[in-house]
């Protein structure tokens, strides 16, 4: 269910004068983390659903909660997500469930930022996936529109079912904004490839959508469809 809510946000500084007049920018990644994240005043609120689960047909969502601390560009930024991995009521519940993540982050410059985190530091309920630790790196690049470019190590999660003798594995996303509004987005997490879009449905409202194909090479046995909304917050 980490993978679930990790789809549901994603956080990045775009400076180009190409997206200043819109509220919110499309994903970045689909299922890996970001060397960005959310600083003191921001927050959102997403869901997430998906209709396999391990290879078998298996309809079932998560809902996250993010609030930034500190600031990346002075000192640095502090994440902290609460999941719901239980939504639900056939399933246990809803609440039942969850997990919290959190996340250390420093703007490198303004488009390109590391991060440091623990998915599962803490947990609530039976649904419980373990900890899994990770570094990001994250770098944008403007011709004029968006590419952007992730890659990580980390364990938990983040680690090939075929590679569990491993300590680390390796994980990486890519992504281009078609217009500002529209991104395609590859991604590579867990041994795991997923290809999908993420776009703006609005341009002055804060939400963002995302769908994807789950395991393209039916490396776990099925591709599942995925899908997300994010709404971005200030408090």
């Amino acid at each position: 269910m980490k993978i679930l809510s990790k789809m549901c946000a994603s956080a990045l500084l775009l400076t180009s004068t190409l997206y200043a007049s819109q509220a919110a920018y499309p994903g970045t990644s689909l299922t890996s983390q970001s060397g960005f994240g959310l600083n003191q005043g921001q927050a959102f609120i997403g869901i997430g659903v998906t209709d396999k689960v391990n290879g078998k047909t298996n309809t079932t969502g998560a809902m996250v909660f993010g609030l930034g601390f500190g600031n990346s560009t002075k000192t640095v930024g502090f994440e902290v997500d609460t999941i719901i991995s239980s939504i639900d009521t056939r399933d246990g519940g809803f609440g039942e469930d969850g997990n919290f993540n959190v996340k250390v982050h420093k703007l490198i410059n303004s488009t390109t930022a590391i991060s440091a985190g623990v998915e599962g530091i803490a947990d609530w309920g039976t649904k419980y996936d373990g900890k899994s630790y990770y570094i990001a790196l994250t770098k944008a690049f403007f011709m004029p529109n968006a590419l952007i470019i992730g890659i990580g190590f980390g364990d938990g999660r983040f680690l090939d079912n075929n590679h569990q003798e491993d300590t680390v594995d390796a994980f990486a996303s890519i992504s281009y904004d078609i217009t500002s509004r529209i991104s395609a987005i590859l991604d590579y997490t867990g041994g795991i490839t997923k290809i999908g879009c993420s776009f703006v449905p609005f341009k002055d409202t804060p939400l963002v959508a995302t769908i994807y194909a789950d395991d393209i090479a039916k490396h776990s046995g099925a591709t599942a469809t995925s899908a997300s909304l994010t709404y971005a917050l200030n408090y």
